[in-house]
């Protein structure tokens, strides 16, 4: 994670993902991508690979988010963005559910 503390900005990368959320609930699907995107700009861009050595609140974010935005993607009929972000986040974590089951969804 890149300027100001890891706590302080997985705090903030939180509350954008729950913005996010709302949005979602509120079926702004367009803007409840950008709060995602955001949320994993701040969580330093998240790459997979730098993730793989972190355990913490953080790595956990960075998957919520990319599996939130791979549901916009894929609402949204963008299937390439959706299938990159659920594989992202299955190469993070390659047991989470809601991954695989994007994923899988993508290649219906």
């Amino acid at each position: 994670l890149r300027g100001g503390s890891d706590t302080s900005m997985v705090t903030r990368a939180i509350e954008v993902k729950l913005e996010g959320n709302e949005l979602w609930n509120s079926n702004q699907i367009e803007e409840a991508c950008l709060c995602f995107s955001r949320a994993l700009s701040i969580l330093g861009k998240c790459s997979p690979a730098t993730l793989l050595e972190d355990n913490g609140r953080g790595r956990q974010e960075c998957i919520n988010c990319l599996n939130n935005r791979a549901a916009c993607f894929f609402k949204l009929g963008d299937i390439a963005n959706a299938t990159r972000d659920s594989e992202d986040a299955l190469i993070v974590d390659p047991t989470n559910v809601k991954a695989r089951t994007r994923r899988a969804l993508c290649c219906e």
